[in-house]
């Protein structure tokens, strides 16, 4: 965690019996796809978050009478056992409904992470490399997506444009250049 970073290399996968209402857990040694694999940069405050966090993780253990250690999850559930997607999911969604969001998911969460990283400045190849994709192309054709009011302050960054298509009246000081005339060469 000194590092600030975070390690994916392993996926939690559970397996749900609907018949029986029970799940057995199970966490793979490898990832998705290659890129899947990475190393994280997190910023300071959630390095912060989680070393506070784990040390609560630490106090609950001992509480149970269970061993932690790095190999631990970091975030489980009051049997130890992964987070089921549901709880997750209906957690998030409180968080949603408190801040007046509607119609977003968990995977919400990764668009705009990439999309504030862009509107940021964050270079699109280390952006890329924190979401796991193999090519920036893929981070910027689906995850990004740019509001309103970047699409406005990003234009706005033309406004010394506007010297050149002034109409003749507003033209003190400008270089004008006028429209061709029809049918002639410019």
């Amino acid at each position: 965690m000194n590092k600030r970073t975070i390690r994916v290399n392993k996926k939690a996968i559970l397996h749900h019996d609907y018949a029986t209402h029970s799940g057995k857990q199970e966490i793979q040694d490898f990832c998705k796809t290659e890129s899947s694999k990475r190393t994280i940069v997190i910023t300071a405050g959630l390095v912060a978050i989680l070393a506070e966090h784990k040390e609560e993780m630490k106090k609950r253990a001992a509480a149970l009478g269970l061993e932690w250690s790095e190999d631990s999850l970091v975030f489980w559930n009051t049997r130890n056992k992964i987070v089921q997607y549901g709880n997750l999911k209906e957690s998030l969604n409180k968080i949603y409904r408190k801040a007046g969001i509607e119609g977003a998911t968990m995977h919400t969460l990764r668009h705009t992470y990439a999309t504030r990283c862009f509107e940021a400045g964050v270079e699109l190849k280390a952006i890329a490399d924190q979401l796991g994709h193999a090519s920036p192309k893929t981070s910027y054709e689906l995850y990004i997506h740019l509001f309103e009011d970047t699409k406005a302050r990003e234009i706005d960054k033309l406004a010394g444009i506007d010297k050149f298509i002034s109409s003749e009246r507003e033209a003190e000081g400008a270089v004008v250049i006028p429209f061709p005339e029809r049918e002639k060469a410019v």
